[in-house]
């Protein structure tokens, strides 16, 4: 069965997550049912996502990305800064 990964084995012979993922709801044995949003305006990426919240984010530069989750910084675009020597 490919609906909840029944019978599908990862690289070690181990049964794989047990789920379904489907374009707005993803439901898992473990993490519960989880409902999602996206929308993009004016090159802002907004993500809404009833266990994980909210999020904002932008790529201003190539390989660099800005968000706010929940109200933190993402620390993506510190990560690139740091890897180009900024």
């Amino acid at each position: 069965m490919r609906f909840l990964n029944l019978g599908k084995k990862d690289e070690y012979g181990r049964q794989r997550r047990i789920e379904h993922r489907g374009r707005y709801l993803r439901a898992s044995r473990t993490g519960g049912v989880a409902l999602r949003a996206q929308a993009k305006a004016a090159g802002v990426n907004f993500t809404a996502n009833t266990s994980r919240g909210f999020r904002v984010g932008t790529t201003p530069l190539k390989n660099t990305q800005v968000a706010f989750q929940n109200g933190r910084f993402d620390e993506g675009f510190a990560k690139a800064l740091r890897w180009y020597g900024g």
